[in-house]
């Protein structure tokens, strides 16, 4: 390669792997996550290797969930696609096929190749975007549907983690018990809710308006994808509590005219719903051009992803914590060894590429299918 990667484009020029492999893997969750749409207790995911013929090897991961609702393809649907056409493709020509409907499938291949083309010239991700050794986080609390009580308990435990912001999911029926509970055992700690789309304009308008009368950072996503910008622009011009989207961000275009309109002015940036890094960095750097506050969200990845997410979340278009929590927190055993220090803060991976790479017995012991193309 003749000179440091510009990263944010298609590599022209670039022969294509000499072999791409395909690793299903599945991992026991220390508790079970719970959400508005979802209850998971295993974590299963997709990671892929991209080799090239000098030898560097690059990785990706596909956090796709096994049903629909988050907005992305299911790991079912993204796992063909990869198998069917997209390593093909990819093996035959160095290059990856666009696929509105397989955002999450794209990017793990995306961000496989730039893994290894970064790595051939020893450079890495967070060197690029100017990211700092360690990063403040926000610990998420999943704990829908159980007691007021427990939730607090839970949020104090995320705390004591050291979290510069405590997000709770919350559902319309139990939302204001929920904060009540938690305001009473946190105190002043800044605080933000994820509805993850679960209220209704119309319906559900004295929850919102108790909740957006309570000390919150955010409210993330309270209505769903499909629900009209104007019920979000009415909502926002309560004040109170700034909104953010997250399931709507599925592209700039769909999240510019909200910004724009003042309907919401915090985003939820995920790397593979977008269709990789790049594509993550192209949409942080203009929505944040426009005003809106931006964070890298998770989506339970495994420490692939996760790692390679965190780097990026260190650029200066983001200006909120990421919700990159530890691994730990989540499974029992990731394929990576972990990314934080010993006070517990994020730790921004060094050296070259941008995604740490699987210890190879962690990955045996989580493997549950496994595909590999090489090139003829």
């Amino acid at each position: 390669m003749a000179g440091p990667l510009s990263w944010t484009d298609e590599p022209d020029g670039d022969e294509p792997p000499v072999r791409i492999g395909l690793h299903r893997v599945r991992i026991a969750l220390v508790r079970p996550h719970r959400s508005a749409h979802h209850t998971v207790r295993d974590r299963e995911s997709i990671l892929v290797r991209w080799e090239r013929s000098d030898g560097h090897v690059g990785w990706g991961e596909c956090p796709t969930l096994v049903s629909a609702g988050y907005a992305t393809e299911t790991t079912d649907q993204a796992w063909a696609a990869l198998v069917d056409r997209l390593l093909p493709e990819a093996l035959a020509s160095g290059r990856v096929a666009a696929d509105p409907a397989r955002p999450a499938a794209c990017g793990a291949l995306r961000d496989a190749r730039l893994d290894a083309r970064l790595r051939v010239d020893g450079v890495g991700l967070g060197g690029l975007v100017g990211a700092p050794a360690t990063l403040p986080g926000t610990g998420v609390v999943a704990s829908v549907g159980d007691d007021p009580t427990d939730v607090a308990a839970a949020t104090l435990a995320v705390v004591a983690t050291g979290s510069a912001v405590v997000k709770v999911k919350v559902v319309p029926a139990t939302a204001l018990e929920v904060v009540d509970a938690v305001l009473d055992a946190v105190g002043p700690v800044p605080l933000a809710l994820d509805a993850n789309g679960s209220f209704e304009p119309g319906e559900h308008d004295g929850i919102l308006a108790r909740l957006l009368a309570a000390p919150l950072r955010y409210l993330e996503q309270p209505f769903g994808p499909s629900v009209p910008q104007s019920a979000w622009s009415e909502l926002a011009a309560r004040g109170g509590v700034p909104l953010a989207v997250d399931e709507s961000a599925t592209s700039v275009e769909a999240v510019r005219g909200l910004v724009l309109d003042g309907a919401c002015s915090v985003v939820s940036i995920k790397p593979a719903r977008l269709g990789g890094l790049a594509a993550a960095a192209r949409a942080a750097s203009e929505l944040s051009s426009l005003g809106a506050s931006c964070f890298v969200g998770g989506m339970f990845e495994l420490g692939v992803g996760r790692s390679s997410a965190l780097r990026l979340a260190g650029a200066p278009w983001f200006d909120l914590p990421t919700d990159l929590g530890p691994s730990a927190r989540y499974v029992a055993l990731d394929v990576t060894e972990p990314v934080v220090d010993d006070a517990g803060r994020l730790v921004v991976p060094d050296g070259p590429g941008c995604a740490l790479h699987p210890v190879p017995e962690r990955l045996t012991a989580a493997e549950v299918e496994r595909v590999e193309i090489v090139r003829r």
